[in-house]
């Protein structure tokens, strides 16, 4: 059974926008310096890891404001694409940052207002984005998607 999830976007183009869907796929792999391991003098091995990245897949099919996401993707494409922007990433948020204080102190230093379950990632475009083919029953249907790929490496 799928969970309904919201992805939130941040882009010069478009500001925030929010999409919710159904399945929203992340991948977390292993970076190395040139190979995994590397052997010592004594004979031991040595782990060459030098961290973590995570790649995230959204599938046009699994969204439920298929509109909303077609904006996203032509305000990324359009922010990407701006002469100047040195940037070449922008923000997603894994849950809904949206969230509106309620609370009534001018100074309120609370956390209390906060979602801890936001994630926040800058991303960049994967080269696997766009589009990709499904197969069934030997026939080919074109699914639409997003792939985007962490910036930093942690």
């Amino acid at each position: 059974m799928s969970q309904l999830s919201k992805i939130g976007f941040v882009t010069v183009a478009g500001g925030e926008q929010i999409v919710t869907v159904s399945s929203f796929s992340v991948e977390t792999e292993l970076l190395f310096f040139n190979k995994p391991f590397d052997e010592a003098i004594d004979g031991s091995l040595r782990q060459n890891v030098r961290g973590t990245r995570k790649k995230f897949s959204l599938f046009y099919n699994k969204c439920m404001e298929p509109s909303t996401l077609r904006s996203i993707l032509n305000n990324i494409v359009t922010d990407l694409n701006v002469e100047g922007n040195n940037l070449g990433s922008f923000r997603i948020f894994q849950g809904d940052p949206l969230i509106p204080d309620t609370s009534t102190e001018i100074f309120n230093t609370s956390t209390s207002t906060f979602d801890q379950d936001i994630t926040e990632h800058t991303v960049t475009l994967d080269s696997a984005t766009i589009h990709q083919i499904q197969y069934s029953n030997q026939i080919g249907t074109y699914v639409p998607k997003i792939n985007m790929i962490e910036t930093t490496i942690t």
